[in-house]
């Protein structure tokens, strides 16, 4: 099995997303915002390769930005519960589902998963 199957997991599921986002988007708005989407993704792609390369200040990065995601979705399916109505049934579950994943990436990455140690360099 591999040490690194879960971050493979974790970042696998980020892409879909964040690529789902931006064909909603641009399937509702046209594609005014596409560079800058795209450059969000290209950064994304980056970043995506530290945190596979289990460098810290990724990991510590992606947890902070998973909760604050995980946070922002919770608090936006509950303004849809305030709204009520069969349309809103859809948009509940999976902003709800993405919600659930940010919280448990950011709470497995930073506070589960075993991270290798850092090398130090001892200089003489």
């Amino acid at each position: 099995m591999n040490k690194k199957l879960d971050l493979i997991v974790i970042i696998a599921i980020t892409f879909l997303i964040s690529i789902a986002a931006i064909v909603a988007f641009n399937m509702e708005f046209g594609p005014t915002k596409i560079a800058a989407q795209l450059s969000r993704l290209v950064l994304l792609v980056i970043f995506s390769y530290f945190l596979y390369q289990e460098k810290q200040w990724a990991r510590w990065i992606f947890v902070v930005i998973s909760l604050l995601a995980g946070a922002a979705s919770s608090l936006a399916v509950l303004s849809l519960v305030g709204l009520g109505g069969p349309d809103f049934g859809v948009a509940m579950l999976t902003i709800g589902t993405m919600a659930l994943f940010y919280l448990s990436a950011g709470i497995y990455l930073g506070f589960i998963r075993k991270w290798k140690k850092p090398q130090t360099v001892i200089q003489r």
